[in-house]
């Protein structure tokens, strides 16, 4: 089976609750992909052992493991999608965490690389993070029943592309 294969069986696994299961497929994910010189698989090995780790309610080792998977991206020459998912999967960590600037700080970065690359799913993912995070910050420093403010860009966006697919 190849290592592509093994995630895919591991984010089943996952979706499925069977943690064990998910963590023994990514593992084995990583093992081939290590074994073929593939970072990029071993990128979505680690980003999936980190999602695994979440969902069981460990976010230090989630962290560790999409922090792992940064540093190997970062060393990947040119393309942006193998750095994009490591950046956000530890962005939604750090913000679970409570980590709320640095989440925000690499929501940001995920932002800028899902930009430079064309990445328009990674981009919506990206501002999400950013929205969520500011809104943890605000919802904590104000009261309850205040409202919640709306984001201008992402507004704006949506508009601009009910306008684009009117155009057709």
């Amino acid at each position: 089976m190849t290592c592509y294969a093994m995630a895919d069986l591991a984010d089943v696994h996952l979706a499925q609750g069977r943690y064990d299961a998910a963590t023994d497929a990514a593992q084995r994910a990583m093992e081939l992909a290590r074994d073929v010189g593939n970072g990029r698989a071993e990128i979505m090995g680690l980003v999936l052992t980190g999602r695994i780790r979440a969902a069981m309610g460990n976010l230090a080792e989630a962290r560790s493991h999409h922090e792992v998977a940064l540093q190997i991206a970062d060393g990947l020459i040119g393309a942006t999608y193998p750095k994009i998912v490591p950046v956000l999967a530890l962005a939604t960590v750090l913000r679970e965490m409570r980590e709320l600037e640095r989440a925000r700080e690499s929501a940001g970065r995920g932002l800028a690389l899902a930009r430079q690359g064309g990445h328009r799913v990674a981009e919506g993912r990206a501002l999400t993070l950013l929205a969520k995070s500011r809104l943890i910050r605000e919802t904590r420093l104000r009261p309850a029943n205040w409202p919640v403010p709306r984001s201008p860009v992402i507004r704006r966006r949506a508009t601009d592309r009910e306008k684009w697919k009117q155009s057709d």
